[in-house]
């Protein structure tokens, strides 16, 4: 495609240069310019009905690719959530974890201080 469409845009620029020229250069001379007007004229509108269409199928082009891209966009970001959800149900059991851990903790300590007191009224 992209060599058609170089082809294309260096055939519609010659003959815009070779209507300028011929205007440049005609001598008024009604006749000539009366013979070769309408086929100048289909000529270039058929140009430019090769042109609106090339860029119609671009534009058609890349709204596909950008609907595609919207749609992996979509799919990342709810991977994303997904994983922050998780991580923040770890990070919650953690803390529960890390709570009734310090809590036993105390608890063994207040055991062990008074195991140890109580040894020591013993002797």
């Amino acid at each position: 495609m992209k060599n058609f469409k170089f082809i294309f845009l260096a055939i519609y620029f010659l003959y815009h240069l070779a209507l300028v020229i011929l205007v440049l250069t005609i001598d008024n001379s009604f006749q000539f310019v009366m013979n070769n007007m309408v086929p100048g004229a289909l000529l270039g509108m058929l140009l430019f009905l090769i042109n609106l269409g090339m860029v119609i199928t671009l534009v058609s082009r890349y709204k596909k690719r950008l609907g595609k891209l919207e749609k992996e966009i979509l799919e990342v970001k709810s991977r994303v959530y997904d994983r922050e959800k998780k991580e923040e149900e770890i990070d919650r059991d953690l803390e529960a974890f890390g709570r009734t851990m310090s809590a036993e903790e105390k608890k063994k300590k207040q055991l062990g201080s008074g195991d140890s007191t109580a040894g020591e009224e013993k002797a």
